[in-house]
């Protein structure tokens, strides 16, 4: 289950980004919103159906979640207070994809990969707690 939660730690980050007031894309971004919680129901599927049977597969799935929703919002320029935040986070667990595929052969790269993603999750959750939920 420590892979399927990772998915859900992703999207959940995004969502709230993507939730602000995109008003010049607004329905990439409506569309953004379902298929980020789309890809983590199929990784999550995937996940309990196939554990590691199709790595590759698998890679693509982290790939399009973890980086996807924040190439959307930088490629259609919105601009917002947060934006090095969500940068950071998404260059973050793009970093991690690195450890993800070294698992085997670098030795705590699963562990080092799970740090990646907490530490993504963590730039993105105290973003929005600073940003969208200030005072």
């Amino acid at each position: 289950m420590d892979r399927a939660m990772i998915y859900v730690f992703i999207a959940g980050s995004y969502f709230p980004w993507l939730n602000l007031g995109h008003t010049q894309h607004p329905y990439i971004v409506c569309i953004l919103k379902w298929l980020i919680w789309v890809l983590a129901a199929l990784g999550i599927i995937y996940q309990q159906l196939f554990h590691e049977r199709y790595k590759s597969l698998e890679t693509i799935f982290y790939l399009l979640i973890s980086i996807g929703p924040a190439t959307v919002v930088i490629l259609c320029g919105h601009e917002f207070i947060a934006m090095p935040e969500l940068k950071i986070g998404g260059l973050l667990y793009l970093v991690g994809v690195f450890f993800f595929k070294m698992d085997g052969t670098l030795s705590c790269a699963h562990a080092i990969w799970h740090l990646f993603v907490v530490l993504a999750a963590s730039v993105h959750y105290f973003a929005i707690l600073k940003h969208l939920f200030s005072e």
